[in-house]
């Protein structure tokens, strides 16, 4: 299958490395699924990237706030804004 995504920037967290690492393995099976013909198929990867987002900016968020890391406004706006683009 070929794959959308072959690797991935590492950050200083292995926790975030982990979340990011099953995001891209979602993303390639959502990219490797559209060249058939299995919509349930895509719906349900689809569905399963946006919950794993949503899971990923939570925790995220929740690490910032934790952590009072300095720029948690402005990263948690990105996150806002992405998450109002993924709506659309």
């Amino acid at each position: 299958m070929e794959k959308l995504v072959k690797s991935i920037k590492l950050v200083d967290y292995e926790g975030m490395n982990e979340v990011h690492r099953n995001e891209v393995e979602i993303l390639n099976r959502l990219y490797g699924s559209l060249d058939g013909e299995k919509e349930e198929e895509v719906d349900e990867l689809l569905r399963l990237f946006l919950e794993d987002v949503e899971r990923h900016f939570s925790y995220e968020e929740e690490l910032m706030r934790k952590t009072r890391f300095f720029a948690y406004p402005c990263h948690k706006e990105e996150h806002d804004k992405l998450r109002q683009e993924l709506r659309q």
